[in-house]
């Protein structure tokens, strides 16, 4: 029973360095917009992990992952700013006891 816990954990420990890894991903052909204002261009995007590392031409860039965007548009670095910060309403209830209380 031992010798099985032990060797549960060393594969648990050996897999926790793969999961670790970044993975890249190409997006290749793609019709990209920056949001600056500018018309759209053909590029690559190359991504690893959450960040955008290059865009332009890469040509013979590899990756983990590749993917053909040839006729979509491929829009990089936009932040979903939608939030539910505004104030309440309407209104809650108060914690101070209310007229109708006072008849009960």
């Amino acid at each position: 029973m031992i010798l099985r816990a032990i060797t549960l954990l060393t594969l648990i420990a050996l897999t926790i360095p793969l999961s670790a890894q970044e993975q890249t991903v190409l997006i290749r052909n793609g019709r990209v917009m920056d949001g600056s204002g500018n018309p759209w261009v053909h590029a690559d995007v190359l991504i690893q992990g959450d960040k955008i590392l290059e865009i332009g031409n890469l040509g013979e860039a590899s990756a983990d992952e590749v993917i053909d965007a040839s006729g979509l548009y491929v829009t990089p670095g936009f932040i979903d700013t939608h939030s539910h910060s505004g104030p309440d309403w309407p209104p809650r209830a108060s914690a101070t006891p209310s007229h109708s209380s006072q008849w009960a």
